[in-house]
């Protein structure tokens, strides 16, 4: 699936052109700018207390108290910063600021005009009280102005046929932030045209200039009213259903969706993100693991993960490594597949707390040294061969692996006194038509057997899991693939369903079973409704912007050995 990144800023054309300026000509120009707006509200505080006819003897004592008024006021601006944000954007803190520094200067000088009644330098109070609300305004209204035409005339003038026009889906915090920041920065390259929300009360209000127009049940009307180009989805992952619905409707236009990653929540500086497949399973998705007891089971102890290169094994690595253990072993019969998973961890900072190790769960004497040398008190068995059609022409290969291998690691976990098992096994475990789907099926019954075995303390438990999205061996890379090479996508049934989930929920089910078990159990996932493999090839297809036989064509190609039309 081609995912299209956020577009890098656009190329400029000649608009207002704003000061670049260091530093220090800013603070410069920022001093004299002030200098001079005090000065004339200061002259003008006068001219109206006197109505406009100042006489001679009250226009000298203006010239005197002239420079200490707009001195004082100049010094306390650069006390408080504002003149060093002279060119800066004017924000609701800096009006807070500039209005608490003018007022304090005046409650200062009335202050002394009660002290000091015959002082030649103390303005009388009508002066006083004209001229706080004249600087104010003169102050505030420039800055207010320099902001406007930053925003419309300056930098972020850009191309207008090189901007997205943009329907914000959620009126919250996010949605408020985006709008915000595309109105103040156009070139980022988005250009956001309406609202839309669930809320009905919302509809026919505006936010940030932007009309609140609808909801879903006018999604394609509006989109089409407003020429939108791309739809950005702000509301909570909770909303699944309804991000379905929404990127399911702006494919049937030809528009692209961006949604708002979970990691983003709450974050002032929310980035969004093209919609992949994930996304649209129809239910909540994310690490199902209690940090807390995982945290607990995990915490200073030496665990180990067997096919610790796999997609669902270096998951488990990831998630197990954040608990911080005190040794995480990485066993791994592939040295390409360990290479690579051992230079991320250590990227990441991990480099004292793993230990890769090259081997198979087939090699009794390598699994003894292992276990005698590090003492694993917990073990994750992610190694396996899982195929379908491969292992159905092969079916020696997966008992030996699958099978024996399977109870060649728990045998040397009970020798060694290992605390808790956990086997990553499959829904094709169950009424098994495959020979990957028994075998699994049997390495189930060998872990049940050995937890029933007198004499040891070893806890063995079971998950099953559906298709993990993004799994070496899962379709979905194959479609990627496909769809990369203008097609044909290959798909072999049209009814056929599956159910599906995420590595990092597979992973975060592993361990959450873990903290669980009690020895025994067979763990499943409520993986909500199955879904047709046809369904989702074609929404890979219209997500890489083709559209389904017509740009890219499918083709069914029949069931294979070993497959079933739907899993249970």
């Amino acid at each position: 699936m081609n995912e299209t990144p956020i577009p890098a800023p656009l190329p400029e054309r000649k608009g207002l052109p704003l000061p670049r300026l260091s530093p220090r000509t800013q603070a410069a120009v920022s001093l004299i700018t002030y200098a001079v707006l005090l000065s004339l509200a200061f002259f003008l505080a006068y001219a109206i207390r006197f109505d406009f006819d100042v006489p001679s003897t009250w226009g000298i004592q203006c010239l005197i108290e002239w420079p200490g008024v707009v001195g004082l006021q100049l010094l306390a601006l650069y006390l408080s910063g504002q003149l060093r944000g002279f060119f800066s954007f004017f924000r609701i803190p800096d009006l807070v600021s500039t209005v608490a520094t003018i007022f304090a200067v005046h409650l200062g000088y009335l202050t002394a005009y009660y002290l000091l009644p015959a002082s030649v330098f103390v303005p009388p109070r009508g002066v006083l009280l004209a001229n706080l609300m004249l600087a104010l305004a003169a102050i505030s209204g420039l800055r207010i102005a320099l902001r406007i035409a930053r925003e419309r005339w300056g930098d972020a003038v850009v191309d207008e046929r090189n901007v997205k026009r943009v329907a914000i889906y959620g009126i919250g915090e996010t949605g408020a932030f985006l709008a915000s920041n595309w109105v103040a920065h156009p070139n980022l390259g988005y250009k956001p045209v309406v609202f839309l929300d669930d809320n009905t009360s919302t509809h026919g209000h505006s936010l940030h200039g932007i009309r609140v127009a609808g909801g879903y049940s006018k999604l394609k009307e509006i989109c089409r009213k407003f020429a939108v180009d791309k739809i950005v989805f702000t509301l909570p992952p909770t909303a699944h259903q309804r991000r379905r619905q929404v990127v399911e409707a702006a494919l049937e236009l030809d528009i692209s969706v961006m949604i708002i990653p979970p990691a983003s929540s709450g974050n002032p500086r929310p980035t969004p993100r093209p919609v992949e497949l994930s996304d649209l399973i129809g239910r909540p998705t994310g690490s199902p693991t209690d940090a807390k007891q995982a945290n607990k089971l995990l915490h200073g102890q030496v665990a180990m993960v067997t096919g610790a290169g796999g997609s669902i094994g270096s998951e488990l690595c990831r998630q197990i490594l954040a608990q911080q253990p005190a040794l995480l072993l990485l066993f791994e019969q592939s040295e390409t597949l360990l290479y690579v998973i051992e230079q991320e961890l250590r990227r990441i900072g991990y480099t004292g707390r793993i230990a890769p190790l090259l081997g198979s769960i087939t090699d009794r004497a390598r699994l003894d040294q292992v276990f005698t040398r590090y003492r694993p008190s917990l073990i994750f068995h992610a190694a396996a061969h899982k195929h379908v059609p491969m292992l159905e022409s092969q079916p020696t290969e997966a008992l030996r692996n699958n099978v024996m291998g399977t109870l060649y690691l728990a045998q040397a976990a009970i020798a060694h006194g290992v605390e808790r098992f956990v086997m990553i096994s499959t829904d094709k475990a169950i009424y098994p038509r495959s020979v990957m789907g028994a075998s699994k099926r049997l390495a189930e019954l060998v872990v049940q057997a050995l937890q029933r075995a007198p004499g040891h303390k070893t806890q063995f438990m079971a998950v099953r899991f559906g298709n993990v999205l993004g799994s070496s061996g899962s379709v979905f890379p194959l479609f990627k693939k496909q769809i990369a090479e203008g097609g044909p996508v290959t798909v072999t049934h049209p009814d056929v369903t599956r159910f599906f989930m995420t590595i990092e929920e597979a992973a975060g089910l592993v361990i959450q079973s873990a903290t669980m078990g009690k020895g025994g159990e067979i763990f499943v996932l409520d993986m909500g409704q199955s879904m047709k493999i046809a369904d989702m090839a074609r929404t890979m297809i219209r997500l890489s912007g083709f559209q389904p036989d017509v740009d890219i064509e499918i083709q069914y190609t029949g069931m294979r050995p070993g497959e079933k039309m739907y899993e249970e």
